[in-house]
């Protein structure tokens, strides 16, 4: 069965649907006096897409401690303190 893509405005975030509003005002042209394309629309565009990685990074770490919540309850015999550990940081 093919399910459509998930898109950013689909997902329930307020920090995501804010990365949507800028790159969308961006798209826009962002009312920068060079329009776009411009080195302050270059700018800006860059910190909205390092906003973008931020936001996704703790949007799938939320999600992670979801499902792995999930499953530490479903399986039942996973070790109770591995279920209780936060996801490793170490790739930010």
């Amino acid at each position: 069965m093919h399910h459509p893509p998930v898109t950013l405005r689909q997902v329930h975030d307020d920090e995501l649907s804010s990365v949507v509003d800028q790159w969308e005002w961006l798209q826009q042209g962002g009312g920068f006096a060079g329009g776009r394309w411009s080195q302050e629309w270059a700018l800006a565009g860059l910190a909205a897409l390092q906003r973008a990685e931020l936001a996704l990074a703790e949007y799938m770490d939320s999600m992670y401690a979801e499902v792995r919540a999930c499953s530490c309850y479903v399986l039942g015999s996973v070790d109770v303190q591995m279920c209780m550990r936060p996801p490793s940081l170490a790739l930010y």
